[in-house]
């Protein structure tokens, strides 16, 4: 039998949960020497004094290490302590070497679990609310006018008159009295002060002394504005956004930022200059404003990579991955994550994730303005514990951590107050045919691995106090397959659709439609693109994401139409009369390009819906002509005609040539 004498100083706090997380790191080192111990046989005794002294270095940076409240407690146990010398026989040091394993598996298993948090701030952005958020703000002062506005103009008093125009593409409106006058580019002011100087000249009660007529311009419909919006976008791209709109919102109406992306450093590019840099956590988490700066027509979001995350779990309000700022510290983590909860212990484990240089450590409450944190870095609010005597519960489970111990308290009714397999969602994570049970033998420091397997009620076991059990993934586990639901439905939020459900069966596990949902307004998302659907059993795949729209009771008319906007929904109104509605199809139109985009996203040609009524929210778009004439293209007849008009110009020319020719030869003779 193998012998080894070591100088451990061995304290007596070695079983406390601060003390044991602190140093595993340093003990795996140390353990590993001793491993290589159980195959040196043959080795001379100098082999064997140089791994003592090993262990003694490890043992001395190991006591640097330690907290004070540990030096101090073994301070005031030194007169009960071991003798110096101590003998570890080989069945020990196995024995040593398995306790440090588990306590290294411990380690993983956080963090293993730490890798299915959520990313903190991204879900603000998961429901769209299908209300314009524009609708009851004042028209800031420097909004300029430009092509698609309406404006309403207003003389009252002595004269009566009410004038609604849209500004059209070349900046100007036509007034009856005063004529053609040009609006683009003037502030809602400047154009007021313009236009009623220009019907002062036939009014002349506006301008008196004591003017009896007064005049007041106001906004109708606004028009739109095109945003970029790159990056880890949602969905990145040319967006169509109100003129109001700022980052927040017009990210909002695309869906948000992806969780590679970042929240904290969101650019405003305009005319090739970053203008602004938006921080959402202000937002989120201090409630402060964004001071958001209002967005013009072709600026562009670009939204960067997160560069720095950070996890944090344990006894903590909102436990998840944040994205930290290289001038913030565990102090500002600790803010965003909602403080403390209760049962917090006043010492923190930070773990660097730096695969170079892996380190751990503790820190008091005090010190968390101190400690600055780097991408990858991992923090863990322990719990304090107010039983002496306890069971722990590691690996692919719901709720991992100490329990207290009961007599007579099985595995399996253990695993039913944690969750784990009362959950029928989550039980297929579990691997239980292969439970581990790391306990103690009685008198002894040896620990035993009692392997269980529990899929057989037969095989369950009662726990004895300072049971260490293990539960591995299920190695066989197929992924989850969902789709996100939101809008006006009763029950928004992912829905499992591992068995092939419709469209119908996911609105009918969210309790049906809300009154206000516009039942043929159900938009598909498929691969960032929306795909149309023609009846509520239209199959569903894994990563749909499907908005119920809200009811808007309007229909919008774009393109090539003289009064592009949206009109009041009436059922029995065809595309010809919101056309109409429209002022018409101006002369850039083509009326044999119309499409009409319904609610779900589907283009139908207006052909097809010539003489019907279309959906409520539907659009209508008129294309422009093309340089030939329809965008479909011309006629056999209209090629002709083009042909022979050009080849009758060209002879025309050739003949008119000759002619000149000739008479110049002549005069030429004579």
């Amino acid at each position: 039998m193998l012998y080894v004498t070591i100088t451990p100083n061995r304290p007596k706090l070695l079983n406390k949960d601060i003390y044991s997380f602190f140093s595993e790191k340093i003990l795996k080192s140390i353990f590993i020497v001793f491993f290589s111990i159980l195959s040196l046989d043959a080795q001379n005794l100098q082999d064997i004094e140089n791994i003592r002294k090993q262990y003694q270095e490890a043992l001395k940076q190991q006591e640097l290490q330690k907290p004070q409240e540990v030096r101090d407690a073994e301070e005031t146990a030194k007169s009960t302590s071991l003798p110096d010398k101590v003998i570890y026989t080989r069945k020990e040091v196995e024995s040593l070497i398995a306790n440090t394993q588990k306590l290294l598996d411990r380690l993983n298993s956080l963090e293993d679990s730490a890798k299915s948090f959520p990313y903190i701030g991204y879900d603000i952005f998961s429901v769209r609310d299908s209300v314009p958020f524009w609708q009851n703000l004042p028209t800031p002062k420097d909004y300029t006018l430009g092509p698609g506005d309406e404006i309403i103009i207003s003389l009252y008093g002595a004269i009566e008159q009410n004038i609604s125009e849209i500004i059209n593409r070349d900046g100007e409106v036509f007034l009856k009295d005063v004529g053609t006058l040009n609006l683009s580019g003037l502030t809602i002011e400047k154009a007021n002060e313009y236009v009623k100087n220009k019907y002062s000249k036939i009014y002349s009660t506006l301008i008196s002394s004591n003017p009896t007529t007064f005049f007041d311009i106001t906004l109708g419909e606004l028009k739109s504005i095109n945003v970029h919006i790159v990056g880890f976008a949602v969905y990145p791209g040319i967006h169509i956004v109100h003129p109001f709109s700022s980052v927040f919102s017009a990210l909002s109406q695309s869906g948000g930022v992806e969780t590679n992306g970042s929240l904290r450093d969101i650019e405003i590019i305009r005319n090739g200059r970053v203008i602004a840099v938006v921080d959402l956590y202000k937002y989120l988490f201090s409630g402060k404003s964004l001071n958001d700066t209002r967005l013009l027509d072709q600026d562009i979001i670009l939204i960067p990579p997160r560069k720095s995350t950070v996890a944090i779990n344990g006894r903590i309000k909102s436990p998840g991955y944040y994205e930290i700022k290289s001038n913030e510290n565990t102090k500002d983590l600790i803010d965003f994550s909602g403080g403390f909860s209760t049962l917090a212990q006043e010492h923190i484990f930070i773990i660097n994730n730096d695969p170079k240089s892996r380190k751990s450590a503790i820190i008091n409450r005090s010190s968390l303005k101190n400690i600055s944190l780097a991408d990858g870095d991992s923090v863990h609010v322990p719990i304090v514990h107010t039983f002496d005597e306890y069971i722990t519960l590691e690996g692919s489970i719901k709720s991992p951590g100490k329990y207290p111990y009961q007599k007579d308290l099985s595995l399996r009714k253990l695993l039913e107050v944690d969750g784990s397999i009362t959950d029928f969602t989550y039980i297929d994570n579990l691997d239980l045919k292969n439970i581990s049970i790391f306990r103690r033998k009685e008198n002894s420091k040896e620990i035993i691995q009692i392997p269980v397997d529990l899929t057989n009620i037969e095989n369950d076991i009662i726990l004895k106090r300072f049971d260490q059990i293990s539960i591995p993934p299920n190695p066989q586990r197929k992924p989850l397959k969902s789709v996100k639901l939101t809008g006006e439905v009763k029950t928004q939020g992912l829905y499992n659709i591992n068995n092939q459900k419709t469209l119908k069966d996911i609105i009918d596990l969210a309790g049906g439609l809300t009154k206000d949902a516009l039942k043929k307004g159900i938009e598909v998302y498929r691969d960032t693109s929306v795909i149309a659907w023609e009846n509520m059993n239209f199959f569903l795949e894994d990563g749909d994401s499907i908005n119920v729209l809200k009811k808007t009771g309007t229909i919008q008319v774009l393109g090539e139409v003289h009064r592009p906007g949206y009109i009041t929904y009436n059922k029995s109104y065809n595309v010809k009369k919101y056309l109409n509605l429209a002022g018409g199809i101006n002369s850039y139109g083509d009326d044999r390009d119309v499409i009409v985009i319904q609610p779900n996203g589907k283009a139908v040609p207006m052909k097809k819906v010539r003489r019907k009524s279309i959906l409520e929210g539907s659009k209508i778009i008129v294309h422009k002509k093309s340089l030939l004439g329809s965008a479909r293209g011309p006629s056999g007849w209209q090629i002709f005609g083009t042909i022979s008009s050009q080849a009758s110009n060209i002879a025309t020319t050739i003949l008119t040539m000759m002619l000149l020719y000739n008479q110049t030869n002549q005069s030429n003779g004579s």
